[in-house]
């Protein structure tokens, strides 16, 4: 868009002999470019779903760190075998919900 209005000014205000004859076709590329650039970077944020995989690694990472404690703390081997048990019933539906999302989606 930038390129565009650039592009207007100098054909408005300005003749072709006083600008810098490579400069009008430049910005013209610009023009269709960086809205091609600017879609392709969306699509790609949006496919690679960064804000869902922060939220679930930062709750993840919660998680582990109060677990860290209990498990260091428990006092039977029937306790420490229960938490390790939920620890990793959690991973594996964290690597299941991944996996879920991951097979719907394709970045070619």
């Amino acid at each position: 868009m930038l390129a565009t209005v650039i592009k207007l000014f100098i054909s408005g205000f300005g003749s072709a002999s006083e600008a810098a004859a490579w400069l009008p076709p430049l910005l013209g590329v610009l023009a269709i470019v960086f809205p091609i650039l600017a879609v392709g970077a969306l699509s790609f944020i949006a496919s690679m779903d960064i804000a869902a995989r922060a939220h679930t690694f930062a709750e993840t990472l919660e998680f582990l760190q109060l677990q860290r404690p209990l498990l260091q703390q428990s006092e039977s081997p029937r306790e420490f075998a229960a938490l390790l048990q939920e620890t990793e019933a959690r991973l594996l539906g964290e690597v299941t919900s991944w996996y879920s999302r991951r097979s719907f989606t394709s970045v070619t």
